[in-house]
């Protein structure tokens, strides 16, 4: 089943169908004069096309035009009148005809139906299909009984001669019309849609004034109804205070009246509700009576006087000439200056002027008043006297409100025939002024009124008088509620000193912590309020303050700061708040390492799930909805707290066991790697003990060779010539460095011998004695190629230790130092510089050389078995593990440092103790 058109559907409504019906006909009516202008216009100026196409039957035509145009003029008019709508549908018919008729009259005067003036026809076809909102039927059939009269006549009276020039002629007039008709279907369908547009506005447009009658009323009910039963709370709480039932302790005193202060609060938004119900119904009733203005005005501002003191602000009042009579309404004005006033006090900081200014200009009396406040950005000024609209509406807003007030001072003054403007520069200030208009008549030069006070009375008598005098009384003490409740501090009672901390005798605590100079148990956990109500502030501090530390701040900037300073064990913050709100405090909080485990509870007046949800996204760890009971707060900050006292223990626990079980994961390590280390250097001390066996049999023969070698040479001495005996001192020499040598190599053997069955004995060791002999094998062969560099410390002690283990150290040493010098050492480049010092405790060796060195990342594995940076097949990598062994085997410890590059060095350090722990 096919769907149906939507716009279709719609007409089918009666309603819209009648409505569009007759719409219809005033577009006809507006078609019609549409057209008739056009003919009223085009039709005298086509006289000069006569002149040129038919100069011999001009005037012929031209009196045929003026008759088309007198005609024309009537439809004019008649479409412009009352009865146009009516008659415009059959109008722009007989303009069609007449129209068509015309031009087919001129065709057959001008040469029939090859004349140039069947163009004509085409024009009308293509204009009546725009301009007419006929229906494509209708406008088919008037267009093919003005095709006729073109048609008809050109087969009866015409002899076609030239058919194509016909037939072409034909096509293009067919061709308008089809154009026409589809212009006409187009513009239709499109003033349905446009129409059904505006009519659905139009329909939600009375369901909108509907529900704004609707909630004008119900505010107007509710508003109402909640001021007899708020009325009748205040009423004994005045009486409390007043302590005309009884005396209250000092506690009592200061909740009952920081309940006072907030219902006067909510009275005030009450009647400013009330009061725009009242205007949107029409039903606000000015009793405007002459007055001197200038006076009324100054008794206001004098009442003032003193809460702008309390802020540290100049109010004053700009005393200017005798004014005229001004009716207004004492009451509705009231409000609107003391909108404007406490608006100004309110955002303007301490130190500054508020000054009301009344002058006259012109024919009416302007009244002003005027700031050097925060001012205004230009892009809010033209929204600040719509109604529940702020300059800053965001979450960090810095002041409060409703948005009521200006937009109901700006009712009220237009409601006075006056106007309400303002003008501000950001930083600087705002003028705020008002205009009323003059009463005809003469000037007052004085009052028989008095002047206003804001004091306990009636708003404009002064006076206590009874019934609704009382509650016109409250009603005024509500309008300057929110000044008091924000700026002027609530009377501290003063309570008696008394020790200990609990809840029902706790009054010297509470009074001093409210002053801030108390100091609580460090035992107490500390709780940080961030909340930029003084009171709320105040009731929560009251109520946790017997059992914390308690520490404020007014906005979200400075919780940060106290948050990262005082480290608090839990915070309660609310949400809406100056500089920062509750949820980005929030969200520093938990991103940040030091203070993420700090649990925090936000307030707020916003019920809805998302708000709370967005809440909890942020890490909020508990969600407090005003209005919240006392014993609810406290419950869950004492839960969070526990859970924090948890989470605390279990962190501690944690630590201790991370400790431990890191203290014995290293422990164990180091066995193992003992062991392992162990098991290498026992396989190394046996295979060391039967290389040095398979060795010595070796080094024995060359021994007792170079022995017998030295007896033949002695031999041969007697009998050498002269020549010969250079040659024999020569060979001397060789055969005693061959000896030497074998003699040390005989005590490596042994050293081996002996580190692979630990039975070597201990003793007085010269380190700078073994260190020269061991050099003694390396100075011939490095004669010319590297140069030995010594640095010994005079007198140096001896140690405790393994005479020829320890050389296996210098042998090792030295012989990497020669491998890794030879590039150098083939340049004859070659440096070893061996320095040998005491230090408080041992002996210190370094044995330097000016080699490529050694990358950082390897010097950390040079002692390990088999681990070597030589090439392949010049070292088994075991040289410096068996040094590294020894060292250790005697009590003292090698390091290696090393730099390459372009002045490239190795250096090692053994230090060896004079007395070593295995000798005791």
């Amino acid at each position: 089943m096919s769907k149906q058109d939507p716009l279709k559907l719609a007409f089918q409504d009666q309603k819209i169908a009648a409505a569009f019906s007759h719409e219809l006909k005033f577009l006809k009516a507006k078609g019609l004069k549409t057209m008739c202008l056009l003919a009223l216009t085009l039709n005298p100026a086509f006289c000069i096309v006569d002149y040129f196409a038919v100069p011999e039957d001009s005037l012929h035509f031209w009196l045929v035009r003026l008759i088309v145009t007198i005609i024309c003029a009537g439809l004019f008019l008649l479409s412009t009148s009352r009865l146009g709508p009516k008659y415009a549908d059959l109008g722009g018919v007989f303009f069609f005809f007449l129209i068509g008729i015309m031009i087919s009259y001129l065709i057959r005067k001008s040469g029939g139906y090859s004349s140039p003036y069947a163009s004509g026809l085409t024009v009308i076809f293509i204009g009546g299909g725009l301009l007419m909102p006929w229906s494509g039927l209708k406008y088919a059939s008037v267009s093919l009984c003005v095709y006729l009269t073109y048609f008809v006549p050109a087969l009866v009276y015409d002899d076609i001669l030239n058919s194509s020039l016909f037939i072409a002629n034909n096509a293009v007039l067919f061709c308008g019309v089809v154009i026409a008709i589809v212009a006409r279907r187009v513009i239709t369908v499109s003033n349905k849609k446009e129409f059904l547009s505006r009519y659905k506005l139009g329909q939600a447009h009375e369901q909108l004034k509907k529900l704004d009658e609707l909630k004008s009323q119900f505010f107007a009910n509710v508003s109402h109804e909640l001021r007899t039963p708020l009325t009748l709370i205040l009423a004994p709480l005045e009486s409390m205070l007043s302590e005309e039932v009884g005396e209250m302790k000092a506690e009592q005193q200061r909740h009952a009246k920081l309940m006072y202060n907030n219902g006067l609060r909510l009275l005030k938004l009450i009647n400013n509700l009330l009061d725009l119900a009242r205007l949107d119904a029409g039903k606000m009733e000015l009793k405007a009576q002459p007055g001197d203005l200038k006076v009324y005005i100054q008794g206001l501002v004098e009442g003032i006087v003193p809460m702008a003191k309390k802020k540290g602000l100049t109010l004053s009042f700009a005393n200017g000439h005798e004014l005229p009579k001004v009716s207004f309404d004492e009451e509705k004005l009231e409000k609107v200056i003391l909108n404007l006033v406490f608006n100004a006090i309110k955002f303007t900081p301490s130190g500054g002027k508020v000054v009301v200014r009344v002058g006259q200009k012109d024919r009416e009396v302007k009244v002003e008043v005027a700031d050097t406040g925060i001012g205004i950005a230009k892009e809010h000024q033209q929204k600040v006297f719509d109604r529940f609209a702020q300059a800053d509406s965001s979450l960090t807003r810095k002041y409060g409100g409703t948005g009521i007030g200006l937009a109901l001072a700006k009712e009220l003054v237009e409601l006075h025939g006056g106007k309400i403007g303002l003008t501000s520069e950001l930083g600087k200030g705002t003028t705020v002024g008002f205009t009323l208009p003059v009463v005809k008549g003469e000037a007052v030069h004085g009052s028989t009124k008095p002047v206003l006070s804001l004091s306990k009375g009636s708003p404009r008598t002064g006076e206590v008088t009874e019934g609704g005098e009382w509650t016109e009384k409250l009603y005024s003490e509500a309008a300057r509620a929110d000044l008091d409740f924000e700026k002027a501090e609530i009377a501290e009672p003063v309570l008696s000193e008394v020790e200990g901390p609990t809840r029902n005798d706790t009054s010297s605590v509470i009074a001093r912590s409210l002053k801030g100079d108390v100091a609580i148990s460090s035992k107490h956990p500390k709780i940080l309020l961030v909340e930029d109500s003084s009171e709320m502030r105040q009731f929560l501090r009251f109520e946790l303050s017997p059992s914390y530390q308690i520490l404020e701040a007014q906005d979200g900037i400075e919780g940060w700061e106290k948050m990262t300073t005082e480290r608090p064990d839990l915070i309660i913050s609310d949400i809406m708040m100056p500089g920062i709100d509750g949820y980005e405090l929030t969200r520093r909080l938990k991103t940040n390492e030091e203070t993420r485990q700090v649990p925090i509870i936000l307030l707020t007046a916003k019920t809805d799930l998302t708000d709370k949800i967005e809440g909890l996204e942020v890490g909020a760890d508990d969600y407090l909805m005003k209005p919240f009971k006392p014993k609810e707060m406290k419950a869950r900050v004492r839960n969070l707290l526990q859970v924090r006292h948890l989470q605390g223990e279990l962190q501690v626990r944690n630590q201790e066991l991370d400790q431990l079980n890191s203290g014995l994961q290293e422990e164990v390590e180091k066995r193992t790697q003992a062991l392992v280390q162990s098991e290498k250097m026992a396989m190394l001390g046996g295979m060391f003990s039967r290389l040095a066996h398979d060795l010595k049999s070796p080094w024995a023969s060359i021994y007792e060779d170079v022995g017998i070698l030295k007896e033949v040479v002695s031999k041969m001495q007697p009998h050498l010539t002269k020549e010969g005996v250079e040659s024999y001192q020569e060979v001397q020499q060789w055969t005693d460095y061959i000896d030497s040598s074998a003699k040390i190599m005989g005590e490596i053997l042994e050293g081996l011998n002996a580190y692979g069955r630990s039975v070597e004995e201990w003793g007085e060791v010269d380190v700078v004695d073994g260190i020269q002999r061991i050099l003694g094998i390396f100075r011939r062969q490095w004669k010319g190629r590297i140069e030995i560099q010594e640095e010994y410390e005079p007198l140096l002690p001896k140690i405790w230790g393994q005479s020829s283990t320890l050389n296996r150290i210098w042998l090792n040493l030295l012989s990497n130092s020669a491998q890794a010098m030879e590039p150098q050492a083939k340049e004859g480049k070659g440096i070893v510089k061996i320095v040998a010092q005491r230090n408080e405790t041992g002996i210190g060796v370094k044995i330097r050389d000016n080699g490529p060195g050694i990358p950082k990342e390897r010097l950390s594995k040079l002692f390990q078995p088999f681990y070597t940076t030589k090439e392949e097949g010049k070292g088994m990598g075991l040289g410096l593990t068996i040094a590294h062994e020894i060292v250790e085997r005697h009590g003292g410890k090698i390091t290696v440092d090393s730099e390459p590059g372009s002045c490239s060095w190795t250096e090692f350090t053994v230090w060896l103790p004079i007395k070593s722990p295995q000798s005791s």
